[in-house]
Order: C-alpha cells, then structure tokens, then sequence
C-alpha cells in the first residue's frame, strides 16, 4: 500500500542498465512525491552492481565497473545529504 504523497526529500539512483526495476511502479511511485526530488541515473550502470551480489535475473550487463558505479553512488548520496541537511 503506497502512500498517498510523500513531502520529504527523496533520492532516487538507478542505473540505465538496470533490466530488475520496474520502470511502471517506479513511474507510478515517482508521482507521489511532491516536494524535493532528485534522480540520478548512472551511465551503464545495472541493477547487480549496486551491491556486490551477483548476476541478477533479468539484469542487463553494465558497460562500467562495480566500483565506478558505487563510488557514483555514495558521491550522489553524500551530495544529497548535504543539500538536504
């Protein structure tokens, strides 16, 4: 059960690889959110690589390297924390 908005600050990371998200929830759950959203989609970036976890079913290959797309990752978290604090 989705809530019916969402008024905090939120950050979304995804990557343009990524073959595991379903973009129509993602989509749908994107318009909930009325205030302060950021999104940062990483170039090449899948779903697997996120997490050193392994080949996910219905992932796509990256075309970066896992520690590329982490250190993306927590620059973009660490960025949104500091403009959100």
């Amino acid at each position: 059960h989705l809530p019916k908005e969402i008024h905090v600050p939120v950050l979304s990371i995804r990557g343009t690889n990524d073959g595991v998200i379903n973009l129509t929830s993602y989509n749908q759950a994107k318009a909930l959110v009325k205030n302060n959203f950021t999104e940062i989609i990483i170039n090449g970036g899948n779903h697997a690589q996120f997490g050193y976890y392994g080949v996910q079913s219905g992932d796509n290959p990256s075309n970066i390297t896992p520690e590329s797309q982490q250190n993306q990752t927590a620059d973009a978290i660490i960025r949104f924390i500091n403009e959100n604090t």
